[in-house]
């Protein structure tokens, strides 16, 4: 299972910023992509960041995955919230959220209990 997450903004340098965060974080290395959209008839030529992939897997990928969010919009120092998305349901996560929190935003997406 695959989940999308985007910071609020159309920023490339969060996405990316997000993607080294999340890779760093054990279980999750590997699991994650920058997804590049193909642009609008409006816009100029080349592709543009615009969510991040996550691949779900077994042994608890939930939880450090809620983990690592929350720490990073910790670390973002109050500058929004992300958007996190399964199978087309979405929802909002503030900065400042408890991890535990996040996993439970998470596992319901995903359609699986939390750790909690």
């Amino acid at each position: 299972m695959e989940i999308s997450i985007r910071p609020d903004g159309e920023n490339a340098q969060e996405l990316v910023s997000l993607k080294q965060w999340l890779s760093t974080q054990r279980g999750l290395g590997g699991r994650v992509r920058l997804v590049h959209t193909a642009p609008e008839a409006e816009q100029l030529s080349g592709a543009a960041f615009d969510l991040l992939a996550v691949s779900l897997g077994a042994g608890g990928t939930v939880s450090v995955l809620a983990g690592a969010l929350s720490a990073w919009l910790g670390a973002r120092g109050g500058r929004g919230a992300i958007e996190i998305e399964v199978d087309g349901r979405r929802l909002s996560v503030p900065e400042g959220t408890d991890p535990a929190e996040v996993e439970r935003y998470i596992a319901m997406l995903v359609g699986q209990p939390s750790g909690n």
